[in-house]
């Protein structure tokens, strides 16, 4: 019997560590210390940064930034190219995922966020056409949510709970339907991601995708699965403002009640769910930042 069995690394597929002009809020260094004492070992950054991880130039600073960052034996990071709407950078950012063992795959943003992102529908479905013209296999972790969709008239700060109104299930619903249409009629046949969901109709458009055959995996969150929108009516409701949204109990029970059925049915069955933070840390809340 083996009485020192092998360490299995636990990942966390979906972290911000910050630095630059972010570094107030967390650095790699910083961010590694605390997953590492979670029992955390790997984990994959998202490149909204300031400024953003679009390019080789970006790649390489982030890459001798880690490399400079103070580490803890035995963790290892990774990270994400961000997609924007530029026909050189998107095939640069393949050219990127292929050649660069840190960068783990191309993450896109279907609203901006830190200025870099693809927001318009046709600008979408281009991206898409190039990937697959380019034969990428890779992966492109999404962040969904319509831009259309999103009614930021509706945030109000003093009443924190109405950023559940402001940035809707509807737009992560249907931003996710437009992301894996457009993947399907392109003929992409990479790996797609959708990060932090957190309404069961988003569960059951990726299920009827891969039982087409789709190689789709999701990100769910502890906060979403455990959280729902009544904890912004408290006084310190500001402090659970995330994007997307904590949605109304209805939604949290019914996509929990569902992981729960899930997880039971066995390993086999669940290998596309993963559980990811989100750990995004932010300074205190500003009355008026832009939204």
């Amino acid at each position: 019997m083996n009485k020192h069995p092998k360490k299995i690394d636990q990942i966390d597929p979906h972290v911000h560590f910050r630095d630059n002009k972010e570094e107030d809020k967390e650095t790699i260094s910083g961010g590694a210390e605390k997953a590492i004492k979670q029992g955390i070992s790997i984990v994959f950054d998202m490149p909204n940064t300031k400024p953003p991880i679009i390019d080789k130039v970006s790649v390489n600073q982030r890459i001798k930034l880690a490399e400079k960052s103070n580490l803890p034996a035995g963790f290892k990071y990774f990270f994400f190219i961000g997609a924007i709407f530029n026909e050189r950078k998107i095939r640069e950012a393949v050219d990127i995922v292929r050649k660069f063992p840190r960068v783990v795959g191309i993450k896109l943003y279907t609203a901006i966020s830190n200025y870099i992102g693809i927001e318009k529908e046709e600008e979408q479905r281009i991206f898409w056409r190039i990937l697959a013209e380019m034969n990428y296999r890779g992966v492109v972790a999404i962040h969904p949510e319509k831009v259309s969709l999103l009614k930021p008239e509706l945030w109000d700060p003093e009443q924190p709970w109405t950023h559940n109104l402001a940035r809707p299930k509807q737009a992560e619903i249907d931003s996710v339907r437009d992301q894996l249409n457009f993947a399907e009629e392109a003929g992409f046949q990479g790996h797609i991601h959708i990060c932090h969901v957190t309404c069961y109709e988003v569960i059951e458009i990726i299920q009827e995708k891969r039982r087409n055959g789709m190689k789709i995996s999701c990100g769910l969150t502890p906060h979403h699965l455990l959280l729902n929108n009544d904890v912004l009516r408290k006084k310190d409701g500001l402090l659970y403002k995330v994007n997307p949204p904590l949605r109304e109990e209805e939604d949290r029970l019914r996509l929990w009640s569902w992981f729960i059925e899930m997880t039971e049915i066995g390993v086999a069955d669940t290998q596309w769910i993963m559980i990811e933070s989100d750990y995004a840390p932010h300074g205190p809340y500003k009355l008026k930042p832009p939204y």
